[in-house]
């Protein structure tokens, strides 16, 4: 069965980026429809370590290579939203003037500053019900209102974390969490299990945007095809005209047109569909796709305990320090070194598998006897830090796989290092008797690869996130941030996303401007 539709934009993703513009488009009447690769999570599954950690139920079947390892991220419905776990800050006033802070070749300032963004900060945090504290954060930027939410109480094990700052003099206070905590009585409220980071939560108390965002979006119409693969980009004479995409459940190629496209496919994924569509050549920018690729400098500093630190297993992502964001006057390195969080500890079945992959002396056994601190320290951008294509290397769908190239500067390690340094205070404090620390190697934050700029000599797209010089090419994933900062980036590509729907309603005549609409057949029992 199949059925002819016209559709004014196409969105490829369905992560923060895709499904906030999507809202924001069909709520102003647009017919939108979302491709994506993965597949609906089955929440009954989802707290299985066994099937979502170890056999990888969401592993895709399009892997990128660093450092000639091959790297399986997970997909479904929701995107990265579906997994991560649930911090969501905003960027500070400075974060956004990176050449002012650190005056260097390649470096840019974004394009637009705290304010123009602070108010789709709102939007995005209500939309994704965040809970909070206001005026907690000593480093918090400026807010109009409260959180949607107040913050929960600590858990034991982590108000220990918290004394044992507090007796150092640092001021920790609660991570702002896209998880309801039980303001809504229709909703299952959180019940502070240790499975929110990496998992898909059971209960759909995680606020990810499939139980967010996506109903209220297919409510005013948006379309999702689910297990949708986007192949390639129909580009032709400056404009897209359509995307070929492989239906996985019917095994068959198709090509869908539309009047605008936006791309929300996260970094990688994003610039290997550029690339391949060979958006590369456009000149001035295109030059500049794939480069400036960033990733959080971060490190695991793990505490061991004499005792069961955590015997329930309670939720341990709540606390946030934030007093080294800016560094440390007349310490090294100079500059901002970032935050320090709450870190689940993984499941001891989890560690003993990673063991051959970098976790060295931290053992399964100790799982329970420890606690761990995330550092988060800022990755500068470098031109050098890039992605291009493999084309000896080829996906399930035949296409060549991305290929990561990135180093860190010295100051980002030793901003880990200082970091990871504070952290092992705290936990010593706090009683643990050994202290390990472990740089996290794996792909959570990726940010970069197509950023934005006033100019296209400097950047990909323009201070709007449409491709310079493509004008019916949007970009919305985390691929758009000129810098890492030293936060988590899910709330910036959210607010992002939401001022882009905005721009692409306010200024739609001018966008459809001789443009003829497009007919593309769909098969119907696709539609959901």
């Amino acid at each position: 069965m199949a059925e002819d539709k016209r559709w004014d934009v196409i969105i490829i993703g369905s992560g923060f980026g895709g499904a906030m513009t999507a809202l924001k488009l069909a709520q102003a009447g647009r017919r939108v429809v979302i491709l994506e690769r993965g597949q609906w999570v089955d929440r009954e599954q989802a707290w299985d370590t066994r099937q979502i950690l170890l056999d990888r139920t969401y592993k895709s079947l399009t892997p990128f290579e660093n450092k000639r390892q091959m790297i399986y991220p997970d997909e479904a419905v929701g995107g990265s939203s579906i997994f991560y776990g649930a911090v969501a800050l905003r960027m500070r006033e400075a974060d956004f003037e990176m050449n002012s802070r650190f005056p260097q070749k390649g470096y840019v300032d974004w394009p637009l500053s705290y304010t123009d963004l602070a108010p789709y900060y709102d939007q995005a945090e209500h939309l994704l019900g965040v809970a909070g504290t206001k005026g907690a954060d000593p480093t918090e930027p400026p807010r109009a209102g409260s959180f949607p939410q107040a913050a929960p109480a600590y858990t034991e094990p982590v108000r220990r974390l918290c004394t044992a700052a507090e007796t150092l003099g640092l001021r920790p206070f609660p991570l702002p969490l896209a998880i309801h905590f039980g303001d809504d009585p229709a909703r299952e409220a959180c019940i502070q299990c240790a499975k929110c980071e990496r998992f898909p939560c059971k209960i759909c108390a995680k606020n990810d945007v499939v139980t967010t965002v996506l109903p209220e979006a297919i409510r005013h119409g948006v379309t999702v095809l689910h297990n949708t693969m986007a192949l390639e980009l129909v580009y032709r004479n400056n404009l897209v005209h359509g995307v070929k995409c492989y239906d996985s459940e019917l095994q068959d190629t198709f090509t869908i047109s539309a009047k605008l496209f936006v791309v929300g496919c996260g970094s990688i994924s994003t610039t290997r569909l550029l690339i391949q569509s060979g958006l590369a050549n456009v000149d001035p920018n295109g030059k500049l796709l794939g480069r400036y690729l960033m990733r959080h400098c971060a490190s695991l500093v793990a505490g061991t305990f004499p005792e069961q630190p955590n015997p329930d297993q309670r939720l341990t992502k709540q606390m946030g320090i934030a007093d080294f964001y800016y560094g440390r006057e007349k310490r090294f390195p100079k500059g901002h070194w970032g935050m320090i969080q709450g870190m689940q500890v993984p499941p001891a079945e989890y560690i003993a598998a990673e063991m051959s992959h970098g976790w060295g002396a931290l053992k399964a056994n100790q799982a329970d006897y420890q606690l761990h601190l995330h550092c988060l320290a800022e990755d500068l951008p470098r031109f050098r830090n890039h992605i291009t294509l493999n084309p000896h290397k080829k996906d399930f769908y035949g296409l060549p796989i991305a290929q990561v190239h990135h180093r860190y500067t010295w100051r980002d390690r030793f901003a880990r290092w200082a970091l990871s340094r504070q952290a092992a205070k705290i936990l010593r404090q706090a009683g643990a008797r050994r202290i390990a620390r472990y740089p996290i190697r794996n792909f959570a934050y990726l940010m970069g690869g197509c950023r934005m700029a006033h100019h296209p000599e400097d950047g990909v797209l323009d201070p709007y996130c449409r491709f310079f010089n493509v004008p019916n090419l949007f970009v919305v994933d985390s691929s758009f941030m000129p810098t890492a900062t030293g936060v988590n980036p899910s709330l910036t590509i959210a607010a992002n996303a939401l001022r882009v729907g905005d721009y692409i309603i306010n200024e739609w005549e001018q966008l459809m401007k001789d443009r003829e609409p497009f007919i593309s057949p769909i098969p119907f029992s696709r539609y959901r």
